[in-house]
């Protein structure tokens, strides 16, 4: 797939992964760039959904969400229930951050689970993800540290890109 963005798409990415907070004045004082030139580059970037949400990233230990596991899910498909709407059904319980399905595993689907305590984690997974329509089994593995954050990496995206297009 050919890259939707150019150089200074690149550079307004990468700081505003930095501070997405960013006036495009102030922008403009980093990139060299006038403020409409910017303001017209990001709306484009957002119109064309290379940018899709500015957020605030909380880190969920401080706001009591003291435990992270990801729960494998083994599913049985039929023609009403698919691996897809399974998953989306996985994806409406509270405590469930992300919701994947996989290919080449045991398991069809992965989700990430954030939650108070064990037990509160328990109840998600005994009383509400295994009595999803379709879900057969689950296995639970307890986070002990996370060692990188998809944001961090982000950053990094951009700069693969950079290289990729400069060979």
């Amino acid at each position: 797939m050919a890259s939707t963005v150019d150089e200074l798409d690149r550079k307004i990415l990468r700081e505003l992964m930095k501070d997405s907070t960013l006036s495009t004045r102030a922008l403009g004082g980093i990139l060299g760039e006038s403020s409409s030139t910017l303001y017209n580059r990001i709306r484009r970037l957002i119109d064309r959904g290379v940018i899709q949400s500015y957020t605030v990233i909380v880190d969920p230990e401080m706001i009591g969400m003291e435990v992270t596991a990801y729960c494998m899910i083994s599913v049985e498909e039929s023609a009403e229930n698919t691996i897809r709407q399974i998953a989306e059904n996985v994806a409406k319980i509270k405590g469930v951050k992300s919701v994947s399905t996989l290919l080449g595993s045991d398991y069809e689907i992965i989700s990430l689970l954030r939650t108070h305590n064990v037990k509160e984690l328990g109840g998600v997974v005994l009383e509400q993800i295994r009595l999803v329509n379709g879900v057969v089994d689950t296995k639970v593995s307890l986070v002990h540290e996370q060692v990188l954050k998809e944001v961090e990496k982000a950053e990094e995206i951009i700069e693969e890109e950079v290289e990729e297009s400069e060979d």
